[in-house]
């Protein structure tokens, strides 16, 4: 095959979602390899969200924070990390990032993701992971004389 899926134009059910996780690998941090992809990268999210397929995505804003142990955040035997070693990937490669879109199965989320340039290019590794929505609420607020935009 040259080069990755196009992205699919079917559209897609709209109550089943999935979470992409995307980290860098070591390929990433060779010269260019990441900016090399980027314009397709930016081509392809640009695609998938026309066609309704992209729910929601974004770059990780730091290196994970991760709290084991007890439930209540007084007790001292809970523990909290901060992921350092995480962060000499970051340097490399950039940040995790992850995008929600929907899709008919796993198996078919994972074709999507596939046909995103930097996991098919191994710039990035990723994970599929189902994911089921049972709450929250997003608002938008749309000034119709600036054309301005706010999501609540």
């Amino acid at each position: 095959m040259d080069g990755p899926p196009l992205p699919p134009t079917d559209p897609p059910p709209l109550n089943q979602y999935y979470i992409i996780q995307t980290t860098a690998t070591l390929d990433a941090s060779s010269p260019g390899k990441k900016s090399l992809y980027l314009d397709p990268h930016l081509h392809w999210l640009r695609t998938i969200e026309s066609n309704g397929i992209l729910f929601l995505s974004g770059d990780m804003i730091e290196a994970p924070y991760t709290v084991r142990g007890a439930k209540d955040p007084h007790d001292e035997t809970r523990d909290e990390t901060h992921d350092e070693t995480h962060d000499e990937t970051h340097d490399e490669g950039g940040l995790d990032s992850m995008y929600v879109i929907r899709a008919k199965s796993l198996k078919h989320a994972h074709e999507i993701a596939m046909g995103d340039p930097w996991n098919y290019e191994c710039v990035r590794n990723f994970r599929c992971y189902p994911w089921s929505v049972d709450g929250g609420q997003v608002g938008v607020r749309v000034g119709l004389r600036n054309s301005e935009y706010r999501l609540e």
